[in-house]
């Protein structure tokens, strides 16, 4: 047990040191529990919900999931003189739908996350898991299929390469979940195909590597997560707490990534949990005030 401890706190001294924030890439939609710890997710599993940013997760609860999430984020982009004028009063709004079906040997899952910014842009991920326990660990695989479409708009124009087009790709993330007694690792391989996108110009979407430590007890629980996006030398760590007192059926939890906050809580009633979180976002670029809330509902499994 002492070689444990040691061993998670030489972990968060490595990702502590190397945690250095660079500008992001296309991330998939959050939802509300992931967004009230600032992303840090890899490891965030309950016996009545999985991260999406994992694909390994969801075949730990063992139980029947239905997750459905949805936001609003104010103002996206910053200022009037900034990059596109039409988006500085743009409101951004995304949802998710997540279910998952445990069999006997593997759990399957199937997803949908929409995003959009105004008229401006949409964005749609159609995503199929496949998962299930091996030598003590958890294992999956998850293919997703983005679809996005650039709206014929003048603001577009002269900015946006792929200006008034549609475009379809697919790709595949790999992900490890390993539970200890103390707490948990994850590890995730997102984009293992490679993918372009882009909104200002065509970018390759590159690997991210993300690993993340989790150190739990009877009614707390410190996330640690840290991520790296090769080809790009751009690196991330989110720090996550979540607090569930003894024998209360509520949650909190907040989070902080060197770029924004975040804060949440989930409220629990029967098979049913309601989660709403806020971020705030300040930067150059990005200066934004998020609203996130979704719902879980879980059940057991009937079995013959």
């Amino acid at each position: 047990m002492r070689n444990l401890n040691r061993m998670f706190l030489i972990v968060c001294a490595m990702l502590i040191l190397n945690g250095v924030r660079s500008g992001a890439v296309f991330q998939d939609p959050e939802q509300a529990r992931v967004a009230g710890l600032a992303g840090a997710a890899v490891t965030l599993v309950r016996n009545d919900y999985v991260s999406l940013k994992n694909p390994a997760l969801i075949a730990v609860p063992g139980n029947m999931i239905l997750v459905a999430d949805s936001a609003i984020l104010f103002r996206g982009l910053g200022g009037p003189s900034q990059l596109v004028p039409g988006w500085y009063n743009t409101s951004w709004s995304q949802c998710t739908v997540l279910g998952v079906y445990p069999l006997d040997i593997v759990t399957l899952g199937a997803g949908f996350s929409s995003f959009s910014a105004s008229e401006l842009y949409k964005e749609n991920i159609g995503s199929l898991y496949l998962a299930g326990k091996l030598s003590g660990s958890f294992v999956g695989v998850r293919i997703k299929s983005l679809s996005q479409e650039y709206a014929p708009d003048e603001y577009l124009k002269g900015f946006c390469e792929s200006y008034g087009k549609k475009s379809s790709k697919m790709t595949c993330d790999l992900g490890l979940y390993y539970p200890f007694t103390w707490g948990s690792l994850g590890i995730c391989a997102s984009n293992l195909v490679p993918v372009e996108v882009g909104v200002l110009g065509t970018q390759h979407l590159p690997l991210q590597l993300e690993a993340g430590v989790s150190y739990k007890r009877d009614w707390y629980r410190v996330i640690i997560d840290y991520s790296v996006r090769r080809s790009i030398i751009e690196s991330d760590i989110a720090f996550g707490l979540e607090i569930s007192p003894n024998k209360q059926p509520f949650t909190l939890r907040a989070g902080y990534d060197l770029r924004r906050f975040g804060c949440g809580a989930t409220i629990r009633v029967s098979s049913i949990s309601i989660d709403y979180a806020l971020t705030a976002t300040t930067g150059m670029l990005d200066n934004s005030l998020s609203h996130y809330l979704g719902i879980t509902w879980s059940g057991v499994v009937p079995r013959r």
